[in-house]
């Protein structure tokens, strides 16, 4: 081999080489949320620094905690003194909380996480990990991945360079959601909860379309019925399509600003883009309809009148 042709090798390897290390950050992420989304707690475990993430959320707590304790009309409640005796216990406990695998993937998806009868975050996500996350290098060795929750706050996911791979190695959580004394406040109203939404999916259909460089995408149709005596004009809702042992492949987001009379039913048609590198959506396409099942999970419903109904799946 020549000295040209080895030097243009060389350089290609090294050209190779520096389009692996400025992506590795973004395959990172991209590996944290599949392993989110199939709840595998094992391969989540393999990209954080748990530690790290632990001192970062205690920090954050412990400061947030200092600040409320600091405010006039939080002297005087009893509840809070409470708090702040066992501010450390507290801290400690939630951050227990937080930095499980399954508390990362609710934190991941702009929730706060639930808590089970063990006392460990536990339950499923409404919403898909880091979806519509935004993300960047900050510098050579610091990446953020950026979250918004439903109410508007924002979190950050804060990687950084470990040798030739990355770690989560820092959660930063909105104030609301840092706050151990949050606890302690006084509760809100909230609109009841109902189970069973007036929202019903009565019909689907759903084809494989075939686009360049391997980008298919699923044309899905949905007849939904609205069986309340109002007009709704707003719908937090989503259809998961699971096979017979109710395993997810595939969850899409219903058209938010839909209007349904009351008593009546639209039909509702969009394309839907598949990921390649997620082997359960592209495998909804070659299986039989009747070995699919499709649930509409309804959140919320704005009717016409401007009442809020909440429901539970």
């Amino acid at each position: 081999m020549s000295r040209g042709k080895i030097i243009a090798v060389i350089g290609l390897v090294l050209f190779a080489i520096s389009i692996y290390i400025a992506a590795s950050p973004y395959i990172t992420v991209h590996q944290l949320k599949s392993a989110a989304e199939r709840h595998d707690g094992e391969a989540l475990s393999e990209h954080i620094e748990f530690p790290s993430v632990r001192q970062s959320l205690k920090d954050q707590m412990n400061a947030m905690l200092m600040k409320e304790m600091a405010k006039d009309e939080m002297k005087d409640n009893p509840f809070a003194a409470f708090g702040a005796a066992l501010g450390g216990v507290m801290v400690d406990k939630m951050v227990e909380t937080y930095v499980t695998p399954a508390g990362i993937t609710q934190l991941m998806a702009g929730e706060n996480p639930q808590t089970t009868e063990r006392g460990k975050s536990g339950g499923s996500s409404a919403r898909k990990p880091l979806s519509d996350a935004s993300m960047s290098y900050e510098s050579l060795n610091k990446f953020v991945v950026k979250v918004k929750g439903d109410n508007g706050e924002e979190g950050k996911f804060v990687l950084r360079r470990r040798g030739i791979s990355w770690k989560l190695t820092e959660i930063i959580v909105a104030p609301e959601k840092a706050s151990p004394l949050s606890s302690f406040s006084a509760p809100s109203p909230s609109p009841a909860v109902e189970t069973k939404a007036p929202l019903e999916l009565v019909s689907w259909e759903a084809r494989l379309g075939r686009g360049e460089f391997s980008q298919n995408h699923y044309t899905i149709t949905l007849l939904l019925q609205n069986n309340s005596n109002k007009e709704i004009k707003l719908i937090d809702a989503s259809v998961q399509f699971t096979d017979l042992l109710d395993s997810e492949m595939y969850r899409i987001k219903v058209n938010p600003d839909r209007h349904i009379p009351a008593g009546e039913a639209v039909t509702v048609t969009a394309n839907y883009d598949i990921n390649q590198f997620i082997p359960e959506q592209a495998r909804m396409g070659q299986m039989k309809k009747e070995d699919i099942r499709a649930t509409l999970i309804v959140k919320k419903l704005v009717f016409g009148d401007n009442s809020i109904g909440e429901y539970s799946p």
